[in-house]
Formats: structure tokens, C-alpha cells, sequence
């Protein structure tokens, strides 16, 4: 009896097995599908990451060559600018020594022409007072505004002259701003003379 009865116990686990066996199979079957189709992604995705790091490479490569380029432009541009700069500092300092050149022999003219004026003033003076000596009141008078002439007009040459100096520096300071003027003869007023 216990035999029959150990039989149909029997019976029934090996339905189980058997309805495990294609419920185990179909589990194998989705888990082998997941893991293939894991692989797949994982493959694509390092596909993916592998073109991204190759296009953010030459990206970077394309970003450097044009940083270096714009590097390369920017020395060049630095390097003109300094040429433009020192040519432009060469030509302001060759008018301002022209200008200076000028101003020192207009003013070696003026002094030689006041030079030249007064002693010629101071000549005919002599002759005058020489030809009023022992003379009259009023040709020592005349002698004497002639004197007074010369002075004012030798302050008058020494003002001028000043003044012109004054000139020159200042077209010398304007040219090198400016771009440059020629400078402006001096005029002397003659001084009058008493006969």
C-alpha cells in the first residue's frame, strides 16, 4: 500500500517539472534577449560616446587652430601698430626739429637785423648829438627823446623777439598736434627818427 500510494505523489511533481522546464526555458529565453539586447545598447552607446569624443576632439582641434590663428593675427596687428606708432613718432620728431631749426635762425635773423638797426640808430644819435654839442636846449632835448627812441625801441626789439620765440614753441607744440604750419615771419616796427 505504501507503494500505490508513493506513486501517484510521485505524479504530480513531475507535472511541475515538467510545467517548470518550458516556464524555465521561456525565463532563459527573455533573460538571454535582455542581456543581447543590453550588449546592443551598451554597444551602441559606446559607439556614440566614442563619435562624440572624436567630434568634441576636433571641435577642440578646430577651436585651437582658430585661437591661434586669431593669436597670430593679434602679434601681427601688435607688431604693425608699433611700426605705425615708431614711423609716425619719427616724422613728428623730424618736423618739430625743422621746426626748431626754424624758429633758431628766424631768431638769429631777428637779432641780427636789431643788431644791425640799432647800431645804425645809435650812430646817427652820435652824429646828431655831436652836431648839437654846445648847441641849444631843444636839440639836447630832441638828442635826448632820440635816446629815449632807441630805448623803447630796443625794448621793442627784445619784446618782439620774445614774442616770436614764444611763437615758434608754441606752432613747434601745436605742429607735432596738428600736423604742422609754417611759421610766421616777424615784422619789427622801425623806430621814428628826429632830424
Amino acid at each position: 500500500m505504501i507503494a500505490r500510494h508513493a506513486a501517484p505523489a510521485d505524479a504530480p511533481g513531475d507535472e511541475l517539472q515538467e510545467l517548470l522546464v518550458p516556464a524555465r526555458r521561456t525565463a532563459e529565453a527573455y533573460v538571454a534577449a535582455a542581456e543581447e539586447q543590453a550588449r546592443q545598447i551598451r554597444a551602441e552607446a559606446c559607439g556614440e560616446a566614442r563619435r562624440i569624443r572624436q567630434d568634441a576632439r576636433l571641435d577642440a582641434d578646430k577651436i585651437r587652430a582658430d585661437a591661434e590663428e586669431a593669436l597670430t593675427e593679434a602679434r601681427a596687428a601688435v607688431v604693425h601698430l608699433n611700426r605705425d606708432a615708431a614711423d609716425r613718432a619719427a616724422g613728428l620728431r623730424r618736423k618739430a626739429e625743422l621746426a626748431l631749426t626754424g624758429a633758431r635762425e628766424e631768431a638769429e635773423r631777428i637779432r641780427a637785423d636789431a643788431r644791425e638797426r640799432l647800431e645804425q640808430l645809435v650812430l646817427g644819435a652820435r652824429q646828431r648829438y655831436e652836431d648839437a654839442v654846445g648847441g641849444f636846449p631843444i636839440k639836447q632835448m630832441a638828442l635826448e627823446e632820440q635816446v629815449h627812441a632807441l630805448e623803447m625801441f630796443g625794448a621793442g626789439c627784445r619784446q618782439q623777439l620774445i614774442s616770436s620765440i614764444q611763437r615758434q614753441v608754441d606752432l613747434l607744440l601745436g605742429d607735432s598736434l596738428s600736423g604742422g604750419a609754417s611759421p610766421e615771419p616777424v615784422m619789427f616796427a622801425t623806430a621814428g627818427r628826429n632830424t
